[in-house]
């Protein structure tokens, strides 16, 4: 479920900024909490996952981002955002952070 509708054309312009090739097809992901995620499919075959943060405030996604830099340097294995036009990791929009991951292909982990 996706609480904030994303166009092909805003995520086009992420996927340019973050220097990888173009989109081939976008879907809207099941699942998540307090964000929205959209599966993009690019036309080299890479899939990656355009997630907006909208229940978490750009500065406590920086954070995260952060951290879990620091989590894949020290030899964790994570998805880390892409690195965008200028180093950053993240794109504020309408005041809600946006990013691009590695999509990693796999279920959700039981809550019991």
């Amino acid at each position: 479920m996706a609480y904030t509708e994303v166009t092909e054309e805003e995520a086009a312009q992420l996927l340019a900024s973050a220097g990888v090739a173009p989109m081939g097809t976008m879907e809207s992901l099941d699942g998540g909490w307090a964000n929205s995620n959209y599966l993009l499919t690019l036309e080299d075959g890479m899939q990656l996952v355009l997630k907006v943060w909208d229940e978490r405030p750009p500065e406590e996604v920086e954070q995260l981002i952060t951290h879990t830099c620091w989590l894949a340097d020290h030899g964790v294995l994570t998805p880390v955002p892409l690195q965008l036009e200028g180093g950053e990791r993240m794109l504020v929009k309408n005041n809600l952070a946006w990013m691009v991951m590695p999509f990693i292909a796999g279920g959700w982990l039981p809550s019991d």
